[in-house]
């Protein structure tokens, strides 16, 4: 299961921001909206309704009151959340969509090299006026990924013990969230623009979601695409721009978008 949280909240923002793992029952106090994907991708042929609360086309069934046919206590769920693949090609930072569901999306090989950089290496970008109240600087020590390879969830990135050379993996592919049906929060404690963690879970850990992407802040280097061959796509230079450092507070946001109306 590929769960989106969509939060409004700073506070609640804060809260997942810091935490590794979250309880099924707390998703009620910290998302507004929430849904997603389920199943076996990959262009997988096992039907995804063999999982519990999860539709023929790869969908998790959500209420207001509960995810996956599971009744979350207190929650209000409001909203409708969508996941579609990108489509290869598309312009750097923009995704066409295509129309297949999760478990037709096409995946590809990475690597990924936990060999930590230094903080010489690293260019901080980061909003005008600093971090938010909650939030800390994304300066701490080297953090591998966690490894989230659960039997619910194939393709996904993990690295296997703590060795320090680099590891291929499948991959899934880029995908957007879209989040529809839903109107900004009353009162004043909320964001212009709502963030979204992506969670996901299984059946052998049912009732904890775990975030699918680790945060590493800049401590090494994103994964490298690779070929039939696993052969890297983009040949690395060494003499590039330092790497990247994204704070997490826009890293996560959501941008507003009127849908067409007819």
């Amino acid at each position: 299961y590929i769960l989106a949280c969509v939060v409004w909240s700073p506070t609640a923002f804060a809260k997942l921001e810091a935490a590794d793992t979250v309880k099924e029952s707390d998703l009620a106090s910290l998302c507004n909206t929430v849904g997603g994907a389920c199943g076996w991708s990959c262009d997988s042929t096992i039907p995804s309704d063999r999982l519990p609360g999860c539709t023929a086309d790869s969908t998790i069934e959500v209420t207001p009151t509960s995810i996956a046919g599971t009744e979350i206590p207190g929650a209000n769920f409001k909203g409708a959340i969508e996941m579609r693949q990108c489509l290869d090609g598309a312009t750097e930072g923009k995704c066409e969509t295509a129309t297949e569901k999760f478990k037709q999306w096409q995946c590809h090989k990475c690597q990924y090299d936990p060999s930590a950089v230094g903080k010489d290496d690293r260019r901080l970008q980061i909003i005008p006026g600093g971090l938010p109240d909650g939030l800390e600087d994304p300066d701490p020590a080297p953090v591998l990924p966690v490894n989230p390879l659960a039997p619910a969830t194939p393709g996904l990135p993990g690295v296997a013990g703590t060795s320090a050379g680099p590891t291929i993996y499948t991959s899934l592919p880029r995908f957007r969230v879209t989040v529809s049906e839903v109107s900004i929060p009353d009162g004043s404690n909320v964001f212009s623009q709502p963030r979204t963690f992506l969670l996901q879970s299984s059946m052998a850990t049912k009732g904890t979601w775990t975030k699918l992407y680790k945060a590493t802040t800049g401590t090494t280097r994103p994964p490298v695409p690779l070929d039939s061959h696993n052969k890297p796509l983009v040949v690395q230079d060494q003499e590039e721009e330092s790497v990247p450092v994204q704070d997490a507070f826009s890293k996560h946001a959501m941008s507003l978008n009127q849908q067409n109306r007819l």
